[in-house]
């Protein structure tokens, strides 16, 4: 399954605007709530890179 933000005002798999998901791309549509702006992808934030000495 992959994660995704709910962005729109419609709930999504019971969440809200704000919440993150996960949407299993065999059972739920992803591309068309993506267009229509309900959901967006959750990236990974860069991890902090260790000080050089």
């Amino acid at each position: 399954m992959t994660t995704y933000k709910v962005i729109g005002i419609c709930t999504v798999a019971g969440k809200k605007r704000g919440e993150v998901v996960e949407l299993d791309p065999e059972l739920i549509n992803i591309e068309a709530l993506v267009e229509a702006g309900h959901i967006e992808p959750v990236t990974a934030r860069p991890g902090k890179k260790e000080a050089s000495k």
